[in-house]
């Protein structure tokens, strides 16, 4: 899986909330902060260089760095 950046929405309440983009293989997928994606992964930190993720049912994090291909 690779991290490919992220985007910010703004919410209809004038707040932000960040996605993290990941690609794995063909798929795209999304996630904002505290969210599980894939049913795998829980969004722990998203950043400029990097996001920071836990497997589901851990406490372990791993950091994955933004990978431009």
């Amino acid at each position: 899986m690779k991290y490919a950046g992220f985007v910010e929405k703004t919410t209809p309440t004038g707040g932000k909330a960040k996605y993290a983009i990941f690609l794995d293989g063909n798929e795209i997928l999304t996630g904002a902060e505290g969210e599980t994606v894939a049913n795998r992964f829980t969004v722990i930190e998203i950043g400029l260089e990097s996001v920071t993720v836990s497997a589901k049912g851990s406490s372990a994090t791993q950091r994955i760095p933004l990978q431009s291909n």
